[in-house]
């Protein structure tokens, strides 16, 4: 961490000497221009220092602003008592510091000290063998924020994994990105996997604790970008990234700090889960009605068991639609017929995608036009949409200006569906009111129901079975990478039910919508205090006691 200083270590000595001289009960954060790397050879180093209980700091103190004056360290150090500052000064030195002189009990080391540092290889692409098979193969796309990596993209086989045999790494192992836009992102994995090259990894030691080093690293992302300069491809290769500093406390107050952090996670991770749960129900239900028309085959084999098709009895569709509200049973209809996409229930009709859903592709908004500014206005990309939601962390920002004139018309509203449209096709995500305001941006295409015509419930169904998926893998274009956009939609055709039947359908998907957007909101708040937490914990202005310990010098949690 104190490399970001840019101070030549015979002054960063001298600076150490005389704050072990006259201040020796402080914790040193560093802040400012030389931690952001918006410095030159001659900028100011910003000091603020903590006192015990964060209480004011006595004569000490200014006895080390007069001989940081007379010493010959040739920079203007501006030292501040933490305690005599502005809370809102706090939230601001937070936000990016280092330590310089760590807190009680706290040590500094490098990421190598930690355990061994892995890079990841990937197998040969030219050899089918090596893919396809049960061993993950992890790569900065599948760290989404999730604490532990389990599932990926894609999967080594035995083979595979043999040709890059140094690059296994075991489960618990912390893994942290270290190329290109997602630089810094952090995770765990879950079990035996293989990164690709682009990845770092750290074995931890047992006498460090994995998680501990996991959540400190995550938020770090800002400070590992600094690390790789300022190519227009940042890269930290392994030298670089084990030479990164830590700041460690006991062993006993780093799995203490693990277990607190664990436990919101472990919640964050729960709603996940029964999301997943809920948007299978979504997913069942809306194959069984619209894509096998089980309602249908189930009524036509009451009436005539061979028109039903394969495995349907008299006795399996009693039993199917016993377990069906007899209201919604009495809209589908009681026999298929032939239609250009194949069978559909009698009085369905096929129809062509554009007279029933609005679709608008996004603009090619550049990188000259993206603003640092916090108040800009947030424009969604690919890697935005991650798990079924929007994932803002991964959003740039335009000027308000420009996405009220020039890109008005691009704006997303609530209950507007998402989908990629290259790489990874068909990714999907519902805009939520807490989203807003966004903008729409190239590689992604926003849809609408017509009014009258569908329902969200359809569409979002729609969006994510497998009748769309397939379309849009047999028509996108493109070799190396593909892509499809507004053209190949308005030559896709789509089987339609009645407006008033997928009216009762849209009900059903709303209700599990409703309960899925609910448990992604308790997460949000979930996530924000852990994150705040987290700053706290790992800046030591929170600090937890061992179990019988007397009261601390620091303020306990």
């Amino acid at each position: 961490m104190t490399d970001r200083l840019h101070l030549p270590q015979r002054y960063r000595r001298i600076l150490e000497g005389l704050l072990r001289e006259y201040v020796p009960e402080a914790e040193v954060w560093a802040y400012g221009s030389r931690i952001t790397g918006k410095c030159h050879e001659g900028s100011d180093l910003d000091l603020v220092l903590r006192g015990p209980e964060l209480k004011p700091l006595g004569d000490g103190f200014y006895q080390f602003l007069e001989a940081i004056e007379e010493s010959n360290i040739p920079i203007l150090v501006q030292a501040h008592d933490w305690a005599r500052l502005p809370e809102s000064f706090h939230v601001e030195i937070e936000r990016d510091c280092v330590v310089l002189v760590g807190k009680e009990g706290w040590k500094i080391i490098t990421l190598k000290d930690l355990g061994t540092i892995i890079t990841g290889k990937t197998p040969s692409t030219r050899r089918e063998t090596n893919f396809g098979g049960h061993i993950p193969f992890v790569t900065p796309r599948d760290l989404d924020d999730a604490r532990m990596i389990y599932k990926t993209e894609r999967y080594l086989t035995d083979t595979g994994a043999y040709t890059v045999k140094n690059a296994v790494i075991p489960a618990n192992t912390v893994m942290v990105s270290c190329i290109g836009s997602d630089m810094g992102r952090a995770a765990i994995a879950g079990k035996r996997c293989v990164t690709n090259q682009q990845i770092n990894s750290i074995i931890i030691d047992d006498k460090f604790d994995y998680k501990y080093i996991y959540y400190s690293l995550s938020i770090r992302k800002d400070e590992l970008r600094d690390q790789a300069g300022g190519s227009a491809v940042p890269i930290l290769n392994k030298g670089d990234f084990g030479d990164i500093e830590i700041c460690l406390p006991r062993l006993f107050e780093q799995r203490a700090i693990a277990h607190i952090l664990g436990t919101l996670d472990d919640k964050i991770e729960l709603n996940r889960r029964m999301n997943e749960t809920l948007e299978e129900m979504a997913r069942a239900i809306f194959k069984s009605w619209f894509v096998d028309f089980d309602p249908v085959r189930a009524k036509a084999a009451l009436k005539s068991p061979r028109s039903a098709g394969s495995g349907w009895t008299v006795e399996r569709a009693r039993a199917y639609l016993d377990s069906m509200d007899e209201n919604i049973v009495d809209l589908f209809p009681d026999r298929l017929v032939d239609s250009e996409l194949g069978e559909v229930p009698e009085g369905w009709e096929v129809k062509d995608l554009t007279e029933i859903l609005d679709f608008k592709e996004g603009p090619g908004i550049r990188n000259w036009q993206y603003t640092n500014s916090d108040e800009g206005t947030r424009f969604i990309n690919i890697r935005c949409i991650r798990d079924g939601d929007i994932q803002l962390t991964s959003a740039n920002r335009i000027s308000n200006e420009e996405a009220n004139g020039k890109y008005a018309h691009f704006h997303l509203k609530e209950l507007d569906i998402v989908v990629s449209t290259s790489g990874t096709l068909g990714r999907s995500a519902v805009v939520r009111n807490s989203h807003l305001p966004l903008v729409l941006n190239t590689s992604v295409i926003r849809f609408r129901p017509v009014d009258g015509k569908t329902t969200f419930g359809f569409l979002y169904g729609y969006l994510n079975s497998r009748i769309f998926l397939d379309e849009l893998e047999t028509s996108a274009s493109g070799s190396v990478q593909k892509n499809f956009g507004p053209m190949h939609l308005r030559r896709m055709r789509i089987m339609c039910p009645p407006f008033n039947f997928l009216r009762v359908h849209s009900a059903m998907a709303y209700r599990l919508h409703q309960q899925l957007i609910n448990k992604r909101m308790e997460n949000d708040t979930l996530i924000a205090k852990r994150d705040a937490l987290l700053r706290k914990l790992m800046s030591g202005e929170v600090r937890i006691e061992p179990k019988g310990a007397g009261r601390s010098k620091r303020r306990p949690l």
